[in-house]
């Protein structure tokens, strides 16, 4: 029996004065306005049947598809510590994907941050034994990324060729936040942050030649813009939405 047979099942054996039903007076008059009003009422969905034209059995429609700006991420890793952000990668990328031409052996590790979680760092290690479980399995452009390459190496390069998004919503979290920078364009401060300009306190930046560089609310600093390719540590005063747009 279904849900709606049991149900119409117990509202018959309800008391009338719990669900009472609507009583319908008609006087013969009423009666003869509804009659006429039915029939009024079938003519015209007949007349419409009779008019419509078949269908021919093709239909066209016209279908309009915004393309995704073609976009190469060719990120230089230098022996030591990288401080790295994918600009053109989707949210969700494989691991294997981003990094299919690049030479994974001198990769020492690769590290995520996600403040908003418990385990807040992701690891990669490809030196490690296989049976080691790999936790940073997908990239995203809006995280920012520490990548050690072995200092005994030349380096490598990230080549990859992907699609930049129109813009890109980054949640960011009372405290620190690792955040990748997904445009293609410098943005100098503030104005680069203008969508957390009440909720963001300061912006950190380490910078392979010139070591720490920082920006302050309201004071300003050594760091003066925001750049493709970097990642910042940024810290929040409270929970909100960073939104970062391609090109303007």
């Amino acid at each position: 029996m279904t849900p709606r047979q049991r149900a119409l099942i117990a509202m018959r054996h309800l008391a009338p004065d719990v669900i009472p039903r609507p009583t319908i007076h008609t006087t013969g008059e009423q009666t003869t306005r509804l009659i006429t009003a039915a029939l009024l009422f079938v003519t015209a969905a007949l007349l419409i049947l009779l008019l419509t034209p078949l269908p021919t059995g093709r239909v066209t429609t016209t279908a309009y598809i915004f393309p995704a700006e073609p976009q190469n991420c060719s990120v230089a890793l230098y022996p030591g510590e990288n401080y790295v952000s994918f600009n053109c990668i989707s949210t969700n990328e494989q691991r294997s994907a981003l990094l299919n031409k690049t030479n994974v052996s001198i990769i020492l590790a690769a590290y995520q941050f996600n403040k908003e979680e418990q385990d807040q760092w992701k690891v990669y290690a490809p030196w490690l034994p296989s049976w080691v479980v790999q936790d940073l399995t997908t990239f995203s452009r809006t995280k920012g990324y520490i990548i050690l390459i072995n200092t005994s190496s030349n380096g490598t390069v990230v080549n990859y060729t992907g699609a930049l998004a129109t813009q890109s919503r980054i949640n960011v979290y009372n405290g620190f936040n690792l955040v990748g920078y997904p445009s293609i364009v410098d943005r100098p401060f503030p104005f680069v942050l203008t969508t957390i300009n009440d909720t963001f306190s300061l912006v950190r930046l380490h910078n392979r030649t010139n070591g720490i560089l920082e920006y302050a609310q309201g004071v300003g600093g050594t760091l003066d813009a925001m750049r493709p390719y970097d990642a910042y540590w940024i810290r929040m005063s409270t929970n909100d939405e960073w939104i970062v747009r391609r090109t303007s």
